[in-house]
């Protein structure tokens, strides 16, 4: 960071006050407002680096001096997310050592910033001007820095930059790390040799030499800061860099004592040691060496001889084998396997041949029929059923176990039939020149003669159907025509073409495009039979290149018409898996049970019930034959799941791209949280299941391929899964479908049953009201005032229609319309606003925002909506100026609604609301320039 003037906090304060710069916290965020009271309102910069510019602020929210850290201008548009990351790291680790984090967003102008804590107190660097600290308190400082280094080792993050002028001691003497931006030089799937990061007189060898780096290369940093403390010098210097950096890499270091006889020598010890040129010669861990560095300011004596791996948290159990009486693979009686060299890349061919369920049904296996149970344990129990050659098969069907684009594999253990036991695994390997090798292995433990017989009968016929099929599916994804390798295209009768093209004039005719009338004709008239099971709109949309509401809309009109009948997909929150079909709203209840997990669950219309159509019955029957049951395509937000017996352990590779991710039981009740990110430096992580929780260790790896190695240290099966968390983006959430004007005007009996209140997690709402309706009543007289509500009311129905929002009933004065997101909420309410403005109505008409959750409900004959987001939405019109808009904070915390407001022209300023249920609140104020 360069210093623009004097220190305060280990950051430059500019002599003199700039331009003052705002942001508004956790949202995009203007840099120069036009009004004085922002969320957090820049004083001075203070300092600038490589990355962004540092700002000292005061935040009125909660009235507090913060810093603000923005992306510089015109820096690097790769950097932008450097920052983020930067920030993130900083907050994940929330070690008291290390500068809190407070806030993140973007700018109105789309630059990222963050905000952390504004630390009272003198860098380091400043410290070390006057000469070196005594050795107690160098020992301490020390100590601060070697605690908050060790925590975010831990966590999987090495900050590559430990120097003095990132360490800020402040007003209490603790020695405070901040600035984790360097280490984001690196991007994901990078490696760490070759790269060079840091400032060069506080690099370790490795990292001077552009080597791997690890732990090790931060405590080699604390060792040089520690004998500068110790003596005031550094302990490698050089006159040019070439020169320092060949000295850290070859020259051995003075014991501090030789420039200063007050060292005592266990500290000698100590420091000499971080500075060991091999790294494994090093403080195993930054822990071992804060605990070692505390022994000493206690006075104890220390071991010199190298130290060992600290001692890890959990108690490693005896790994024990299966359950004695369980079938064991090695123990397969048959094994038979086959390969193929195929074009097709291994993620290519992952969502078909993970596609069991379609695979089954293409080589001609028999349905299957499936039941689940609770388990003792928890989770469930399935039970498969099937008629073979005449023979009653009854097997206990364990959860598939796969990693994407890689392998997947499946155990059945039978209770009757021909067979004791049967597994079942694909494997695809790429290949140098492209393409992979797909092997696909079955192991079989037949009983008798029979149980031979009908091996040697399945297993040919399967082998010559899995043949044609694997190199079909090969030719159709290198012809990349678009062709279903499952099935041939569906010919569809006279009867049903005359049908579908009746529906498609109709639809045209009520102004739908023709080319989108057409693709879904088509899709009607040709798709496979498994496409059209549940027809998805958004996913349809992406596919076809279409916008996604107008896709929408053309479905819930063509079900209307007869082409398509729409369901209600209620979505496991667990599992993420569509475990029921609904055929109406009114038999959603507030309370569901997953057939999967065997768990009760709260409903939720946006995160757990989706709109979904299929072809109406007259056109074309659907079968719902179900051929596997857990298919690893059914749940493409999994990465890894794999079956863990009881103590034991298993290791498996993945491709973990950039991204949060949710490491999960079926039994477990408490998941952990893993992070890819190019910050990480481990390429391992140890996911420890232990009772009802789950750990992962450490909480951030570097992003690319990394290992996961799974211990099971409690006493039952558990089934994990690696997996992004939240729904599907690509899903019409049932609270998008019932603030659908489409859906409500020609769906008005979809409604929820009576009496049940089934909550919404999201829902943004706009607010229209007379300020003053008493004096309207006074100055118009009661029937001109009417006229004047009636004008307005048809008004704000038909603006928020074209904004696909729906009006829901309330109070007679306040006119409240529901949207399914914030952005679409406000720009609505801008529409709004100008429509009552070119109507000239008479009155004082305020106009407000608001978000959050609520409850649904049927209320005479109509949808509903219930709580506290609706009556502290309502109290804003209050603090709405005359032509104005008043949006609340859970509105303008939006990043799409701060880029609107933003763009919008308008005058803003920010206060808190002055009466009602919203007092004291911060609220935002739009009016004319």
């Amino acid at each position: 960071m360069e210093d623009d003037g004097r220190t305060v906090a280990g950051i430059g304060v500019a002599p003199e006050p700039a331009a003052e710069r705002t942001v508004r916290g956790g949202t995009p965020a203007g840099m120069e407002p036009r009004e004085p009271r922002p969320s957090i309102a820049g004083i001075r910069r203070i300092g600038r680096g490589g990355m962004g510019v540092v700002w000292e602020a005061h935040e009125h929210r909660f009235e507090r001096p913060v810093a603000i850290k923005v992306h510089a201008d015109g820096g690097p548009e790769r950097s932008k997310d450097e920052l983020f990351a930067e920030a993130f790291v900083a907050a994940k680790i929330g070690d008291p050592g290390i500068v809190r984090v407070l806030d993140v967003g973007y700018t109105l102008d789309e630059q990222p910033y963050y905000a952390m804590e504004l630390v009272a107190g003198t860098d380091l660097a400043v410290l070390l001007a006057d000469g070196a600290l005594s050795p107690r308190r160098a020992i301490d400082v020390a100590a601060d820095i070697a605690r908050a280094a060790a925590a975010a080792h831990e966590h999987g993050v090495i900050h590559r930059d430990l120097k003095p002028r990132n360490v800020i001691i402040d007003v209490s003497g603790r020695a405070r790390v901040l600035d984790f931006g360097i280490a984001l030089n690196v991007r994901a799937g990078d490696r760490f040799e070759g790269v060079v990061t840091g400032s060069p007189s506080y690099m370790a060898p490795e990292q001077a030499l552009g080597q791997k780096m690890g732990p090790q290369t931060d405590i080699f940093a604390i060792g040089l800061v520690l004998y500068e403390m110790l003596t005031g010098t550094r302990a490698f210097t050089g006159a040019t860099i070439p020169e320092l950096l060949a000295a850290i890499c070859t020259a051995e270091p003075e014991p501090p004592s030789a420039r200063n006889p007050a060292v005592h020598e266990d500290l000698d010890t100590v420091v000499l040691r971080c500075l060991a040129k091999d790294p494994a010669e090093r403080f195993t861990s930054a822990r071992v060496l804060f605990e070692t560095l505390r022994a000493l300011a206690e006075g104890k004596s220390i071991d010199v001889t190298p130290l060992s791996m600290r001692r890890p948290s959990y108690t490693p159990k005896v790994l024990t084998p299966p359950p004695p009486d369980r079938p064991r693979r090695e123990d397969a009686k048959k094994h038979l396997a086959w390969t193929w060299k195929l074009a097709s890349s291994p993620q290519a061919l992952w969502p078909y041949v993970a596609n069991t369920e379609r695979v089954n049904r293409a080589v001609g296996l028999t349905p299957v029929n499936f039941t689940d149970e609770p388990s003792p344990e928890g989770g469930a129990i399935r039970t498969g059923e099937m008629r073979v050659m005449g023979l009653a098969l009854r097997w206990r069907e364990y959860p598939f176990e796969w990693v994407k684009d890689r392998e997947h594999s499946v155990f059945r253990w039978y209770s009757s039939g021909p067979v004791a036991a049967l597994w079942n695994r694909v494997a695809l390997e790429p290949l140098d020149g492209g393409g992979c090798e797909l092997r696909h292995d079955v192991w079989m433990s037949p009983r008798g003669v029979i149980g031979q017989l009908a091996a040697f009968v399945e297993t040919t016929k399967l082998g010559s159907a899995f043949d044609r099929f694997y190199r079909h599916l090969d030719e159709v994804l290198v012809a990349g025509n678009g062709a279903d390798p499952f099935e041939e295209p569906h010919a569809p009768t006279p009867e049903v073409r005359a049908a579908v093209d009746r529906g498609s004039v109709k639809l045209r005719g009520e102004g739908f495009e023709r080319t989108l009338v057409e693709k879904l004709a088509l899709h009607l008239l040709f798709a496979p039979e498994a496409s059209l099971r549940r027809m998805r709109p958004y996913e349809l949309a992406d596919t076809w290149g279409t916008d996604r509401g107008e896709t929408l809309d053309l479905m819930i009109h063509a079900a209307h018409e007869h082409l398509l009948e729409p369901a209600w997909d209620v979505v496991c929150p667990k599992c993420m898996l569509a475990h029921e079909t609904l055929r109406e709203l009114a038999h959603v209840t507030r309370m569901g049970t997953c057939k999967a997990c065997v768990r009760a669950f709260e409903r939720d219309l946006r995160e757990s019930v989706e709109l979904v159509f299929e072809p109406h019955a007259a056109l074309r029957a659907v079968d719902r034959a179900t051929f596997c049951a857990g298919a690893p395509a059914l749940r493409p937000h999994v990465l890894v799941q794999q079956v863990i017996d009881p103590g034991s352990e298993r290791q498996v590779a993945v491709e973990l791209p950039r991204g949060t991710y949710r490491v999960a039981g079926a039994v477990a009740g408490v998941p952990a949280e893993l992070v890819a990110s190019p910050v990480g430096f481990a390429t391992n992580v140890v996911v420890l299941i232990q009772g009802d929780r789950i750990e992962a260790r450490p909480a951030i790896v570097r992003a690319g391929e990394v290992t996961v190695e799974i211990r099971n240290l409690s006493e039952h099966e558990e089934t994990l899964r690696v997996e992004v968390p939240g729904a599907r983006a690509d899903g019409v959430a049932a609270s998008i479908a019932i603030t659908h004007p489409s859906f409500r005007e020609l769906y008005d009996e979809q409604l929820l049953a009576r009496g049940e209140l089934v909550p919404v997690s999201e829902l943004a709402f706009v607010f229209v009201a007379m300020k003053d309706a008493s004096a309207l009543y006074e100055e118009l007289g009661d029937a001109a005032a009417c006229a004047e509500l009636s004008r307005l009311d048809e008004l704000v129905r038909a603006t928020s229609r074209e904004h696909e929002g729906t009006v829901v009933p309330s109070s007679l004065d306040t006119l409240v319309v529901a949207f399914p997101s914030a952005a679409r909420a406000f720009k609505a309410a801008l529409a709004v606003r100008r429509e009552i403005a070119a109507a000239k109505l008479g009155g004082a008409i305020g106009v407000a925002c608001h978000g959050g959750r609520c409850i649904a409900l049927t209320r005479a004959g109509k949808a509903e909506f219930f709580g506290e987001t609706l009556h502290r939405g309502q109290a804003l019109i209050a603090d709405c100026p005359p032509g104005g808009l008043a949006l609340s904070a859970s509105m303008t915390a939006d990043r799409a609604v701060a880029v609107a407001v933003h763009e919008s022209g308008l005058a803003m300023s920010v206060g808190k609301s002055g009466a009602g249920p919203y007092a004291g609140r911060r609220v935002t104020l739009l009016t004319s320039a």
